[in-house]
């Protein structure tokens, strides 16, 4: 058996069932052993950042590691943006990068794709190490199923030189180390002392209640506090939005209102990012309890009154057990949530985007999933599109990556086939990836596609905009015929222009069981 056989038998004895990849010279005995092992599917991207940005939302989505195999040099430059993506959000990643011979390591004698992958993964994994003999790769590989999940969880890069994957493997195997909750331990007292006399305490849930599944947790203390609940992008979903005490994401209008009255704050697995916080304007009460699996943030932005370092599912559960419940809080905060939502409510027709955010929420159910590009469409809807489920709304949340949107969608696909995926991206970031509709319709992923085609680059249009007088600059973007486009990668499509319509097609995008593009013409910014 060859490395190149021990590592992939190890994937699938660690419960990896696809891998996103894109072949190369380099990675022959790994795609070689990937065919002769049943049980793993191998989806061919077109780009290697699609191979990056589908393992990242597929793992988000199942809940488990996404994994990406690509070639040396090129190859895992390439991929350079979708693992910045994952780090700066802090999803699991392997990524797999083939390398030149080990004899060339640091030679510079001009082997081609020669590469220092070490120095160029350094700055958005965990830890990237290459394997220079053949036990070493597998015992890497091993850490890195378990690192990736484990304390903050983020991308690590597994690299092999040729030689090795065509070298001899052991015997035996490792196993994966298993990934366990951190107890919490310090502060939890004092937490539970401060939210026991709070008069308005409000709860902030990020991506680390989603990642520790701690969403029943969380529902339980709110209504058990009376405590609102406001969220960030990748903490979205994880309390319904139409609970009576949701208050959405964190730059809403009604999520502002009740931290701006609250007394205490109840932080829990997030970092007060500044998309987050609406460039850290948040109003975040000088009595803030943070709670996360690291320590790194505490006290980066807001200072912590109390810092408890601990599993958020833990914690949450343990905080519910210790202070005691206010049935006339939950009453009164509940009430003047809804009547905050009222008035927005009020208002949702003047909303930005409501053409497509209407029609798209009344036609996708409950449990469906949206993966959102960045851009224009993403200030629209991630304040306003509801969900109700963590991980049904998926975005580039931190490191804002364009382009992300198709491939992120088609990642999401396969990780839960039986939930309807749209695809919401404007026609800068189709741009980017519109490549990936080559791979979707292989792979006959059956994701729905919406193009708001404006013909610009909107956002960046803006901006100069307010700060140049009126002025912009190299923001026109004349394009292709979407429709043909999509139906020359063999994907069906069709046009809507105006607003009437958009819900029907999206019914006939969802309901045709294979991939479909919604182009939307909207008038040139």
């Amino acid at each position: 058996m060859r490395v190149a056989d021990a590592l992939v038998e190890l994937l699938k004895r660690a419960g990896v069932r696809v891998i996103f990849g894109y072949p190369g010279g380099h990675t022959v005995h790994m795609h070689d052993a990937l065919a002769q092992q049943a049980g793993l599917r191998h989806v061919l991207v077109r780009h290697e950042q699609a191979a990056a940005m589908m393992a990242d939302a597929y793992g988000r989505v199942r809940k488990e590691v996404g994994v990406c195999l690509v070639t040396a040099g090129p190859g895992a430059t390439n991929t350079m943006s979708g693992v910045g993506e994952a780090y700066s959000d802090c999803t699991p990643l392997v990524v797999l990068a083939c390398q030149v011979e080990s004899q060339f390591l640091g030679k510079e004698r001009g082997a081609y794709h020669e590469a220092d992958l070490d120095a160029l993964y350094a700055p958005v994994t965990k830890w990237s190490a290459t394997a220079r003999a053949p036990q070493e790769a597998v015992d890497l590989l091993a850490r890195a199923l378990a690192e990736t999940r484990s304390g903050r969880p983020r991308p690590v890069a597994v690299i092999l030189p040729r030689d090795v994957q065509a070298a001899p493997a052991g015997p035996e195997l490792p196993s994966v180390p298993e990934v366990t909750r951190l107890v919490p331990g310090q502060g939890m007292e004092e937490a539970a002392d401060l939210l026991a006399r709070a008069e308005h305490p409000v709860i902030f849930a990020g991506g680390g209640v989603a990642r520790s599944q701690a969403q029943g947790e969380l529902v339980t203390l709110a209504e058990h506090l009376g405590a609102p609940v406001l969220t960030t992008p990748m903490g979205k979903g994880v309390i319904p939005e139409d609970h009576r005490l949701a208050a959405s994401v964190s730059i809403g209008r009604v999520a502002r209102a009740m931290c701006e009255a609250a007394d205490v704050m109840l932080a829990v697995g997030c970092r007060f990012t500044e998309v987050a916080t609406h460039g850290w304007s948040l109003p975040v009460p000088q009595k803030l309890i943070h709670v996360d699996v690291d320590p790194t943030p505490f006290g980066q932005t807001y200072p912590p009154a109390v810092t408890v370092l601990g599993d958020a599912k833990l914690v949450l559960a343990a905080l519910e057990e210790a202070v005691p419940a206010d049935a006339d809080r939950a009453q009164t905060q509940a009430q003047r949530l809804h009547e905050l939502w009222a008035a927005e409510r009020a208002e949702a027709d003047g909303w930005p985007g409501a053409y497509l955010i209407r029609p798209l929420r009344e036609v996708l159910p409950r449990e469906g999933i949206v993966a959102c590009d960045v851009g224009t469409m993403t200030y629209w809807m991630y304040p306003r599109f509801a969900s109700y489920e963590p991980n049904t709304f998926l975005t580039a949340a931190a490191y804002i990556t364009m382009g992300w949107g198709v491939p992120a969608a088609a990642g999401a696909k396969l990780a839960a086939p039986e939930r309807p995926v749209v695809a919401v991206t404007g026609d800068g970031g189709f741009l980017m990836s519109c490549q990936e509709l080559a791979t979707i319709a292989a792979e006959g992923i059956a994701v729905t596609i919406v193009v708001v085609n404006d013909r610009s680059l909107r956002t960046v249009a803006q901006i100069q905009e307010r700060k140049f007088e009126g002025r912009r600059y190299a923001t026109t973007l004349p394009g292709p015929d979407f429709v043909t486009l999509a139906e020359s990668f063999g994907v069906a499509a069709e046009r809507v222009e105006g607003d009437n319509g958009i819900a029907a097609a999206l019914e006939r995008g969802l309901s045709r069981g294979g991939p479909y593009l919604v182009e939307l013409k909207r008038e040139a910014y």
